[in-house]
């Protein structure tokens, strides 16, 4: 397994923790409420990321998407979930929703998050288009 893959693979662990716990937290939210649950420890103050049920199933959507490219050895699919998850992240900024908030109950923790994980798609597929030609490849 190329070290491409190894890094997508991880990239979609990661993913799958974060939307799985996001699913778990919003058990008792709306799919689409403006707060959600939050993954972290409120006694301390700390919040790692805010989930409704929309927010956490559109983030395993896109890992999923990100799974098939591993699992089909085809790292260029990886720009798929790359451009989600920074549509996802233009969404936290934007604030697209009519009553205010966000439509997926998302913080500035999830904008992080959604950047690191499309800078980290988009860099591995890209990277997996441009090896073959590199030019210090050993013969």
């Amino acid at each position: 397994m190329r070290a491409i893959v190894r890094f997508q693979l991880v990239l979609c662990l990661v993913g799958l923790a974060a939307g799985g716990l996001g699913l778990w937290v919003a058990r008792d939210v709306d799919v689409t409420a403006s707060t959600g649950g939050q993954i972290g420890w409120r006694a301390y103050e700390i919040n790692l990321m805010t989930y409704n049920k929309l927010g956490a199933l559109v983030t395993l959507a896109l890992v999923v998407v990100g799974l098939v490219g591993v699992f089909a050895l085809r790292p260029a699919i990886a720009f798929l979930p790359g451009a989600g998850f920074a549509v996802l992240a233009v969404q936290v900024l934007v604030q697209w929703r009519p009553d205010g908030g966000n439509l997926l109950a998302s913080s500035g923790t999830n904008l992080s998050f959604a950047l690191a994980m499309a800078i980290g798609f988009v860099a591995t597929a890209w990277l997996s288009l441009v090896e073959p030609y590199r030019s210090d490849r050993p013969a």
